[in-house]
Parts: C-alpha cells; structure tokens; sequence
C-alpha cells in the first residue's frame, strides 16, 4: 500500500479549484487576500502556484467561496 502524497500534485489542484471558485463568485485576489489576512503579493504567490497553501489557508478560502476544502482535496485523487 503506498501511502506517499504528491504534495506538489496537491497543491496544484488546489490551485485550479481556488482560482475557478473565484471566478465562479466573481471574486479577485484582493478578496483573497483579505479573507487569508496575506499582503496581496503573497495571495497572488499562493494562487499561481509559487508559494504552497497551508491546510487553514485552503480550508478558510474554501469557506469564503461556499465550497467544502474537503471537497478540493477529495477531487483530486491524491488523498482519501
């Protein structure tokens, strides 16, 4: 049983689902930004992928948007 997660994998879809949830909602990284309490350069890092997410981050962006971060990490195929 391999229990090793694509971390870098990870963090790209949830990259994809974060930007499509705020195009979805009409929302920029200036909300983001605010919602994540993050000077907006580094929202921007986490939100093209230069900088990881933290797990509070995607869990505190999801809620923002209405979605579930389980949900994220549950669509990517990488975690249980």
């Amino acid at each position: 049983m391999n229990n090793t997660i694509d971390f870098q994998a990870l963090n790209a879809h949830i990259v994809t689902r974060a930007n499509a949830a705020l195009v979805r909602n009409s929302k920029t990284v200036d909300d983001a930004a605010e919602w994540l309490e993050l000077p907006v350069s580094e929202a921007q890092a986490r939100l093209n992928g230069t900088q990881d997410f933290y797990l509070p981050e995607v869990m505190c962006l999801a809620h923002a948007l209405g979605e579930r971060a389980s949900e994220w990490f549950a669509s990517s195929g990488l975690v249980d």
